[in-house]
């Protein structure tokens, strides 16, 4: 079963584009991508899930996951989570925008955290917008 997964991924990674495959390469992004793959690959909806139901692959895709970050530089990360962390302990309204960022991070819609902080769908977007331009320029150095 392992094997059938194994062969399923890399035979989806040998379907990307030549030029797009490079540049993942490039931008650090291709360990995200295969990430990507494992986890659609194990959502319910997808066509090796289907056919395989009765087996679990949640240990397999974490040693997966495990054995693609293997020489990963995390650093960006590290940049990100150290941003976050210091935005938590600035003003009220940084506090505000890392726990609304934090919820969205969580729940993954505009409207859940909306009802669940009780405030407008357009104030959660303007805050998740502004939070990802920052985190942008802090994980491309550009601070």
């Amino acid at each position: 079963m392992v094997d059938d997964f194994k062969q399923e991924f890399f035979l989806s990674l040998s379907e990307i584009q030549e030029d797009k495959l490079i540049e993942l390469k490039n931008t650090n992004g291709l360990i995200l991508y295969a990430c990507r793959i494992i986890l659609n690959m194990s959502s319910h909806k997808n066509k090796f899930h289907l056919i395989n139901r009765s087996v679990d692959l949640s240990e397999y895709k974490m040693v997966l996951s495990n054995e693609l970050k293997k020489g990963y530089d995390n650093s960006s990360a590290n940049r990100a989570a150290n941003y976050l962390a210091q935005k938590q302990n600035g003003t009220s309204e940084d506090f505000h925008e890392t726990l609304i960022f934090s919820a969205y991070v969580e729940l993954r819609s505009y409207p859940k955290v909306a009802d669940y902080f009780g405030v407008p769908h357009y104030h959660v977007k303007k805050v998740i917008s502004k939070m990802r331009k920052e985190l942008q320029k802090v994980v491309k150095n550009d601070n």
